[in-house]
This record gives structure tokens, C-alpha cells and sequence, in this order.
């Protein structure tokens, strides 16, 4: 658990040095202190979007489009909906083995593991 927090926390503040970048590239106003906890939110709104629209595209498109998600998507029971960010949350949670079939592929496991960083 530790090495996997230490990875997350390292990601997000990477991505945030590079948004720093890039934000002092463009603007006459730059940053130099410490990265903030608004960058670090904003490094973790990135990558859940991200996931989740490699993951849940389908998803996605249905819920912009205010229609409910297929029937036979496995967040369908969550009641998934999308936050001004457009980041999918869910009404209730349940474990995350509703994901993974029972005959997992490297295809289904990496989903896994990236349903548990985009943790809803």
C-alpha cells in the first residue's frame, strides 16, 4: 500500500509540475513556489477523467448526452452520474471485483487496477 501511495503521490505531483509548466510558459504571471493543493486537485481531476474516459467512454457519451448507460455496462447498478467536471461519480459503491470477470485478461486486470486510483 505504501509503494502504491508513493506512486500516486508522485504522478500527481509530476503532472502538476508539468501543468506549472506549461501554465508559465503561456502566461506573464508565473508560479514559482511549491506546488499547491489546488494544483495537486486539479493533477487528480486530470488523471480520473483521463482513466475513466479510457475505461468508461461509452459511459461517458451517454451520460453527456443525459441518456442512462447501457444496460450492460457494469456501472450501470451504481447509478453513475457525471460532476460539473464531468468525472463520473456513483449513488452507492459496492466492491470492485464487480469489474473483473472471472476469466481475467491483462485488458480487465489493468481496468482494475485503475478502478481503484479512479475510485468513484
Amino acid at each position: 500500500m505504501n509503494k502504491k501511495y508513493s506512486c500516486l503521490n508522485k504522478l500527481l505531483r509530476v503532472t502538476s509540475w508539468v501543468f506549472r509548466f506549461i501554465h508559465n510558459t503561456r502566461n506573464y504571471i508565473k508560479g514559482y513556489d511549491v506546488i499547491s493543493a489546488e494544483e495537486l486537485d486539479d493533477a487528480e481531476k486530470y488523471w480520473r477523467k483521463t482513466k475513466q474516459g479510457d475505461v468508461f467512454a461509452e459511459e461517458i457519451t451517454h451520460l453527456k448526452q443525459g441518456k442512462q448507460v447501457s444496460k450492460t455496462s457494469a456501472i450501470l447498478e451504481l447509478n453513475p452520474f457525471l460532476n460539473s467536471d464531468e468525472i463520473i461519480h456513483v449513488g452507492k459503491t459496492t466492491e470492485i471485483e464487480i469489474f473483473v470477470p472471472a476469466k481475467t485478461s491483462n485488458s480487465y486486470a489493468c481496468k482494475a487496477s485503475l478502478l481503484e486510483f479512479v475510485s468513484f
